[in-house]
C-alpha cells in the first residue's frame, strides 16, 4: 500500500469509526426508550463499551456492543417500525382503532350486500377488511367485470381463486373511502355484470 493510500484508509477508518460512536447512544436510546421515533440505521461504536440506557436484559443490543465496521448503512437493518410509529403517533391507539373498525364495517357491509343479491356470490366470509365475491356467472365474464372498473370507474379491487373460482377482491385499507363507495363498487359489479350476460335488472 503506497503511503498516500495509508493516509486515505486510516482516515476513512476514524472517520467512520468517530461518527459511529457520536451517533450509537442516540440510535440505542431511540429503539430501546419508549416515545423516541426509530432510526433508519443502527450504528455500533467501535470500541465495545456503550450500553443500552434501559439496562442489560430483554433487547438484542443491550450490553457491550461491537465493531462498526461490518455495520455500514448497505448491512443495516431497514427500520419497519417507522410506519407504525408514525400512524400511532398522528392518529393514537383510539384512532388507530376506530380506523379499523370503519373498513372492517365496509367489508361487512359489502359481503351482506352481496348474501342479499340474487346475482352475486359471497365466496367466503370477510376477514378483516378484505371480502371476496362474484358476479353469479363464469370466471371469464367476472375476468372482463374486473377489467371494466379498472378502467371506467373509481373502484380498482384485485382478484384471486377461491374454490376454484375467479374472484373479485376489494381491500378497504383507504382512509378515504365511504359507505357510499363501497355501494358505488357492489352497483358497478353487478351493472356491469349485467351488461355482459343481458341480464335485465329489476
Amino acid at each position: 500500500m503506497t503511503g498516500l493510500r495509508r493516509v486515505v484508509h486510516a482516515r476513512y477508518t476514524s472517520t467512520a469509526a468517530m461518527a459511529a460512536h457520536r451517533a450509537a447512544p442516540a440510535a440505542i436510546r431511540a429503539i430501546c426508550q419508549p416515545g423516541i421515533p426509530p432510526m433508519t440505521t443502527v450504528w455500533t461504536p467501535y470500541n465495545g463499551t456503550t450500553t443500552c440506557p434501559g439496562g442489560s436484559g430483554g433487547c438484542p443490543i443491550h450490553g457491550p456492543v461491537g465493531d462498526v465496521m461490518p455495520m455500514g448503512v448497505e448491512l443495516s437493518a431497514p427500520s419497519r417500525g417507522v410506519l407504525a410509529w408514525a400512524v400511532l403517533r398522528e392518529l393514537g391507539r383510539a384512532g388507530v382503532a376506530a380506523r379499523v373498525e370503519r373498513h372492517v364495517g365496509f367489508a361487512r357491509h359489502l359481503a351482506q350486500r352481496a348474501r342479499q343479491h340474487p346475482r352475486l356470490e359471497l365466496l367466503l366470509e370477510p376477514e378483516l377488511s378484505v371480502v371476496c365475491f362474484r358476479y353469479a356467472a363464469s370466471d371469464a365474464v367476472n375476468a372482463e367485470i374486473l377489467l371494466r372498473l379498472r378502467r371506467t370507474t373509481r373502484s380498482i379491487p384485485s382478484s384471486t381463486v377461491v374454490g376454484g373460482h375467479l374472484a373479485i377482491r376489494p381491500c378497504f385499507i383507504n382512509p378515504h373511502i365511504r359507505l357510499a363507495d363501497v355501494d358505488a363498487l357492489v352497483d358497478h359489479v353487478t351493472t356491469i355484470g349485467d351488461e355482459l350476460t343481458g341480464t335485465q335488472s329489476g
